[in-house]
């Protein structure tokens, strides 16, 4: 809805892709910060949430920095659909490997284990 406003010349459906694209981004966010903390030990919590933030921070404010020169070389309706394609082409990317090897419900040998909280033993 965001992005297909500036072609429609619609100020409600950027209000409404707006607070949509909002509500699904502060429901991903909350449970990140929820799920991160977790299976770090306590002494390495705090920079987990650091790196966390400054990752957000990065991966929000770099395509909105791009996106504001491409409109300014190229104007907004050619920003607004290379941004899109993009977008579209970096989500196909990340589901192509997920639709090729369905879920076993084993874990993957290639990603570490890292024991629970529950299962450490503290000093």
């Amino acid at each position: 809805m965001t992005l297909s406003a500036p072609h429609l010349h619609s100020l409600p459906a950027l209000f409404a892709g707006t607070a949509l694209a909002g509500t699904g981004f502060g429901a991903v966010a909350q449970g990140a910060l929820r799920l991160l903390p977790a299976p770090a030990a306590p002494d390495e919590r705090a920079g987990t949430l650091a790196a966390h933030y400054v990752l957000s921070y990065l991966a929000m404010s770099i395509p909105t920095v791009l996106a504001g020169l491409l409109t300014n070389l190229y104007g907004l309706q050619t920003a607004v659909f290379l941004y899109a394609a993009t977008v579209i082409l970096l989500t196909l990317t990340g589901l192509v490997p997920s639709v090729r090897q369905p879920a076993t419900g084993r874990p993957d040998p290639a990603v570490p284990h890292r024991t629970a909280p529950s299962e450490r033993t503290h000093r």
